[in-house]
């Protein structure tokens, strides 16, 4: 098991009410060489119509070989209700470009068609990814990604949970 995931399966039992706070982490987030490229931290969002709904965490693996790049996430999402729930997905990019400068990397999933862009800034060493309307929509479960919607990975994957914040 990985250490995150650990993380967030025993911190599912001890959070109700409480806040996270990511540690920050002098660990290199990002590696990478002609043929391969590892990135690990948590997701921020980069504007102000996006919502992360509590911790999120990734690990990537791009393989130049294989024109892939693969993103385990795991996600710890705080309902309303003052309740939390696990999630983790793993995503498979195919990659787009990938050049000395950057990787760009896409998929497209759901019923909304969004599509997910990795990008990988080797010279400032960053990470992102964006998520949009892949094509035009009139479904009306797919409103809410008429925006884009930008995160970018931070160092460290490790969260300290602190007092809750006051119900009312």
């Amino acid at each position: 098991m990985k250490p995150s995931t650990a993380f967030f399966l025993i911190g599912s039992l001890l959070c109700e009410g409480q806040t996270f706070t990511p540690v920050p982490s002098q660990r290199s987030m990002l590696q990478a060489s002609e043929s391969e490229a590892r990135a690990q931290g948590h997701w921020n969002a980069t504007d102000t119509h996006t919502r992360i709904g509590g911790p999120a965490v990734s690990e990537i693996f791009c393989a130049k070989a294989q024109n892939t790049c693969t993103e385990h996430k795991a996600n710890f999402d705080e309902h309303l209700d003052g309740t939390f729930s696990l999630s983790a997905d793993t995503y498979v990019y195919g990659i787009d470009r990938w050049t000395p400068k950057e990787l760009l990397a896409s998929q497209i999933r759901g019923i909304c068609h969004i599509k997910r862009t990795l990008k990988i800034d080797f010279t400032q060493s960053r990470v992102f990814f964006m998520d949009s309307l892949a094509e035009p929509t009139t479904l009306k479960e797919c409103e809410s990604w008429r925006l884009v919607h930008v995160f970018e990975l931070s160092p460290g994957n490790v969260y300290s949970i602190g007092k809750g914040r006051d119900k009312k």
